[in-house]
């Protein structure tokens, strides 16, 4: 989730196309969507897409996380969860129009930050993408730094890196380093990450907020999501863009819901911190706002 203006958000849906052995059949339902914080209540409406074939052999399967680009108003990243059976994998620049009230979006280009070992690779749940945030920094450097789930034993990732020709054709991703979000010792839940959040504390650092969940039943819970601190992000001209991992900081624990995304506060919602959005499963989800715990 990316706030869009001051009561505006953008989310992702993580609906999938469908896979048959013999043949592939494309979900027209929509990915992404726009929560307005209205004076009473909280609206929703589905936001369109045109994904031309030149860019995409299908339409987005999984999006998982979304960060807005710094400077550039109303440009997002979108990302894919990661590979399926060698396709997909995918990061989406998008740019969002309003006209009248309504939104709508127009893809611009499409890259593949990560290789795949072969035309079949299906990425490992625990190194599924889950979050994703963008800093600018010198000379206009654009960073993206992904959060991997985890999960099974095995520990998420932040893995970070620069973004180059945003504004051709055939963007390039270049990693530039990578890190356990927690140790064994630390882990707050099965899963590390569902969401990544930057907020910036001060000139080059930057705290680091991500959501720990547990979801061992089946569409009905029990879930239990840990929004917590694992450390900070400081730039150095030498060193770059690296992360310091710290003693996990629990901000909030929210028991009986699966929270996914994490976002700025909402203008209207006066004395919140950050605003949060649930995927429940088969119980729905909802936007809330967070106050300090």
């Amino acid at each position: 989730m990316a706030r869009v203006r001051d009561n505006t958000f953008l989310v992702v849906n993580d609906r999938k196309n469908s896979h048959k052995k013999d043949q592939d059949l494309a979900n027209t339902k929509p990915r992404l969507g726009i929560v307005t914080v209205k004076k009473k209540w909280v609206a929703y409406e589905d936001l369109y897409v045109k994904y031309p074939l030149s860019m995409s052999d299908m339409p987005p399967n999984d999006l998982e996380a979304v960060c807005a680009l710094p400077h550039r108003e109303h440009e997002y990243l979108v990302a894919e969860s990661g590979y399926y059976e060698g396709r997909y994998g995918r990061v989406f620049h998008l740019r969002l129009k309003e006209k009248k009230g309504k939104w709508k979006g127009e893809l611009i280009s499409a890259i593949r930050p990560f290789s795949k070992n072969t035309s079949t690779d299906t990425t490992p749940k625990s190194r599924q993408i889950e979050g994703m945030s963008c800093v600018e920094k010198a000379e206009a450097q654009l960073l993206v730094i992904f959060a991997t789930r985890g999960g099974g034993g095995k520990r998420g990732k932040l893995i970070w890196g620069s973004l180059d020709g945003l504004d051709q054709s055939q963007p390039a991703f270049h990693p530039l380093g990578d890190a356990q979000i927690v140790t064994d010792q630390q882990s707050l839940g099965d899963r590390d990450a569902s969401d990544l959040f930057l907020e910036k504390t001060k000139k080059d650092q930057w705290k680091v907020w991500t959501i720990a969940v547990d979801d061992p039943g089946d569409d009905f819970g029990p879930f239990r999501s840990v929004i917590y601190s694992p450390g900070i992000f400081e730039w150095d001209n030498e060193q770059g863009l690296t992360f310091h991992r710290t003693k996990p900081v629990t901000g909030w624990v929210r028991d009986g819901v699966k929270v996914e995304a994490l976002a700025e506060p909402a203008e209207r919602v006066k004395g919140s911190v950050f605003s949060i959005g649930t995927e429940d499963e088969a119980l729905g989800g909802m936007w809330q706002p967070l106050f300090q715990p």
